[in-house]
Formats: structure tokens, sequence, C-alpha cells
């Protein structure tokens, strides 16, 4: 049996997760983090000082965008195996984790848990060997602060083949690697994003919908379940599913 520690266990992922754990026989949480908690006591689950965590085989994080960085930092340096499900670490941030991470360590950069949002990734950097220009357009929750989305960031890092036509920089336009990605904050969606390809006198649109957080359900189990197998710095569920 596996120790776990969810870290973000306040907020709907984290409770997601939570729930899925206490239906697998392979898993223990023996602490439940987030600095909304207001108890420490030494026998109850629930903490909210980081420094007072237990010892632990996994670490699945869904903490904010805001605190990703110093906790991952933290996770690094007092535990072996670390699965980020949270948005806000840049291109920079990993290369600076990775650099810090020993031989049989796993950090492990999850940005969505949707099959279909890694079939719209394999598809997309498919797609843009064949397409001149592309752009992104993701649309979340109004409680969903960062942007842009971790999905959105990774996959337009993983576009090189590809450019938007005209590069663009406000207040809801953000460019990656040369790719304009627009974010949209409504409580009328949930998780959504669209890639455009253009070029060649054709347009070929690949979005994704997730209507409800169970559509994260089947990633956060391959994950659970396939962990053991990596170790060092892995980005997306596309390190099990070939």
């Amino acid at each position: 049996m596996s120790d776990l520690i969810i870290s973000g266990a306040n907020g709907n992922m984290g409770r997601l997760v939570n729930d899925l754990v206490e239906s697998l026989e392979e898993f223990e949480v023996v602490a439940l983090f987030d600095p909304s908690y207001n108890s420490n006591q030494e026998k109850n689950l629930k903490k909210s000082d980081i420094t007072n965590l237990p010892k632990a085989d996994l670490i699945v994080d869904f903490s904010s965008s805001s605190s990703i960085l110093l906790n991952s930092e933290y996770w690094v340096s007092n535990y072996k195996n670390i699965i980020i499900g949270s948005s806000g670490l840049t291109k920079e941030d990993r290369n600076v984790l990775e650099d810090s991470l020993n031989d049989d360590q796993l950090f492990w950069i999850v940005p969505n848990f949707s099959i279909g949002s890694i079939l719209q990734k394999k598809w997309s950097i498919e797609a843009s060997k064949y397409f001149r220009f592309a752009s992104i357009t993701e649309r979340h929750h109004s409680k969903k602060q960062d942007t842009p989305s971790g999905t959105s960031y990774d996959l337009a890092s993983n576009l090189t083949h590809i450019v938007s036509e005209n590069l663009s920089e406000n207040k809801d336009t953000v460019n990656v690697n040369d790719i304009n990605i627009t974010s949209i904050r409504d409580d009328k969606y949930l998780a959504e994003q669209e890639i455009v390809l253009s070029g060649n006198d054709e347009v070929l649109s690949i979005e994704h919908i997730s209507l409800s957080r169970d559509s994260f359900t089947k990633g956060i189990l391959i994950a659970l379940s396939e962990y053991k197998k990596l170790s060092g710095l892995n980005v997306g569920l596309d390190a099990v599913l070939k």
C-alpha cells in the first residue's frame, strides 16, 4: 500500500482525488493539505502547515497557481514521487526543478487529466506539420484565476512547426512559443479549449470540452496506477499513454 498526501485538498479537484482514493485498496491518504484548513492537530488528517506533513510515497498537488512553485520546491526537497495537477509552472520553473531532482525522483506535471485533451494535443501536433498558422482559445470558470491555463501553455509549447499569423498581447491574450492563447473566464464554462489551424486555403478546428469534473477521473486513475514506472521530469499523461 502506498501512503498518499493530497495538496489543495479543500478544492474541487483535491476532493475528487480523495473520493477516488477511498475506493482504491492500494492507497492510503495520510494527510490532506490545504492552507484554508484551520486544524493541524496531530491526529487530524487535515493540515494547513506544509512543514507539518508526514512521510508519504506520493504527493498529488492541485493547489493554486500562486503557490504551486513554492509547494513544488518543498516537495522536491522532501518527497520522492510528485504529481502536479496545478497550473502555474513555466518552462523556466520546470528546468530549475528538474535540476534539483535526484536520479530516482519523479516530478510529473499533468496539465489535464481528461483523455480528450490528450488526444487534442496529439492530433494538433500532427496537424501542425501541414498548416502555417495556429491560435488557441481556452475557456474556464471564473474561479480559475491563472492565465493561460496549463493545458493551453503545454499545447503551445509543443507546437514546433507553426506560429500565429498575427501575434498579439493584451489583457486576454498572451503569446507562448509564438502562438496566441486567448483566455476567457466565465461560469458558463468548466474547461474548454479550441485550437484553430489555418493555411493552404483551409481551416482545421479541434475543440475539447469537459462537461463535468468526472471527465478527469479516468486520467487520475491512470496516473495513480502508472506513476511508479516513471522517474525524472515528465509532462502530461502522454508519458504513459503511447
